[in-house]
């Protein structure tokens, strides 16, 4: 199995034998992270790790945040928010010679960015 991928919540990579069993009993258990977040839940067959480890690693890998994203706060986002629509307007003011795709592509990326934040209160 490859190297687990970092936790989405602490940026650190769980070391590989680092497990719990999740529902009190013997039939589910995950990866535990050290910072205490605990992966989906893997079915172990009332048996031992070392026999349901692989399940468990691919499912933290399933989770984990995605190679090339990051995880960004709210507030961070609300920041990049406010300053990209304070350039957009201050080069709309300032149109005269200015080439309109830079106006554009703020206004692309503000629409992006308001997904994002949009998308971040439905799960709050």
């Amino acid at each position: 199995m490859s190297k687990l991928k970092a936790c989405p919540f602490c940026g650190e990579n769980p070391p590989d034998d680092s497990h719990t069993l999740t529902d009190g009993g013997f039939k589910y258990g995950a990866v535990v992270c050290g910072c205490g977040a605990v992966g989906p839940d893997t079915r172990t067959d009332y048996k031992e790790w070392p026999h349901w480890k692989t399940a468990a690693l691919a499912e933290w890998n399933r989770r984990a945040i995605p190679e090339g994203y990051a995880l960004v706060p709210v507030d961070q986002l609300k920041k990049i928010h406010r300053d990209l629509d304070a350039c957009q307007k201050l080069i709309w003011a300032n149109m005269r010679g200015c080439d309109p795709a830079y106006y554009e592509d703020a206004q692309a990326s503000l629409a992006h960015i308001e997904a994002m934040l949009a998308a971040a209160q439905e799960v709050e």
